[in-house]
């Protein structure tokens, strides 16, 4: 019979833990690319959002301006004035 080679308790126990260490981080870089793409996604909505709500802004402006002619509006209390 053949003698098996071991290593000390003291080095199993650092590669364990050095081991543990680099899938913990492998783990937490994965999490973290995850949440930048759901971040990157929102951003796109967002984007599409603000621009949606920019072109119906401008197309009611144009339906005020098309009432009232050329005109300064106070938007908190509605008064406005021919320019």
């Amino acid at each position: 019979m053949s003698k098996s080679n071991k290593l000390t308790n003291e080095e199993l126990e650092k590669l364990k833990s050095l081991n543990n260490q680099s899938n913990k981080l492998k783990l937490d870089l994965a999490e973290a690319v995850m949440l930048e793409a759901s971040f990157k996604t929102r951003q796109e909505g967002l984007k599409v959002d603000i621009y949606s709500a920019t072109a119906e802004l401008s197309d009611f402006q144009k339906e005020l301006h098309a009432k009232y002619g050329d005109i300064s509006i106070n938007a908190s209390t509605g008064e406005f004035n021919k320019k």
